[in-house]
């Protein structure tokens, strides 16, 4: 599955899942970095806007191609779990902060309502009107309430992220990817200026390239794909102690 047809661009020009991985891992790993010891370079805040779109649409993939949805969503509560008390003591010096949350909670509520759409529609039995409004109404309630959720518990991106999530599940063709980049790059630019805006659209523009069947040259292990996020955390925390 491309985003982008083959005949616009040579094949050679498309990247696959390990190249795109390390995309978001490096732009992620900038942006923290600039949190913690570059405040003031707002350059670095707005490479790091590159990288949630791709956590996005990766959570997209996950719940459309794993072989089981349960034990996808058991791995991303098991990385929440290492993950938040890591992303504490990175950012405030501390195992638990109940005012702010990382970007896996939004992660883990979007594949969450990712699965509730998914698990419907392959239960569908037939097409009539009034199945189909209970459908709606059922995905439209995932939906509502997944954002809130994001919003009450105040994870990094909330609702806005758990939207963009949807979107992209919804709407993966290059034309409505591209619009809903530039719908969430908008409000990025509300909080990042515009280079929230450029960062995010660069972040579509890497998906464009993403073939999402071609065969990596090289795989990340599991355990590097799943540990990276709270691995790179707790290097930060001791980096931050040490200075």
């Amino acid at each position: 599955m491309k985003l982008v047809d083959a005949k616009i661009l040579n094949s050679h020009f498309f990247l696959d899942r390990t190249q795109v991985q390390f995309i978001a891992y490096l732009t992620m790993s900038i942006d923290h970095l600039g949190v913690l010891f570059f405040p003031q370079c707002d350059y670095l805040r707005g490479l790091g806007r590159i990288a949630f779109p791709l956590f996005a649409y990766f959570t997209v993939i996950g719940i459309l191609r794993t072989r089981s949805v349960r034990g996808y969503l058991g791995r991303m509560v098991g990385l929440l779990i290492l993950s938040e008390p890591a992303f504490d003591l990175a950012f405030y010096g501390e195992f638990f902060h109940a005012d702010s949350q990382s970007v896996i909670p939004t992660l883990l509520v979007g594949a969450c309502v990712l699965a509730i759409i998914e698990n419907l529609r392959h239960f569908q039995t037939n097409s009539g009107i009034y199945v189909k409004f209970i459908h709606l109404t059922v995905n439209v309630g995932a939906v509502v309430f997944g954002i809130a959720i994001a919003v009450l518990i105040a994870s990094d991106y909330a609702g806005i992220g758990v939207g963009l999530i949807v979107a992209m599940y919804w709407m993966r063709t290059p034309l409505s990817l591209t619009v809903v980049g530039l719908i969430f790059g908008l409000i990025s630019m509300l909080y990042f200026g515009l280079l929230g805006l450029i960062g995010v659209m660069l972040g579509i523009s890497v998906l464009l390239l993403y073939d999402v069947d071609r065969h990596p040259k090289r795989f990340l292990p599991k355990w590097l794909t799943w540990g990276f996020y709270p691995g790179h955390l707790l290097l930060l925390a001791g980096a931050s102690a040490l200075i």
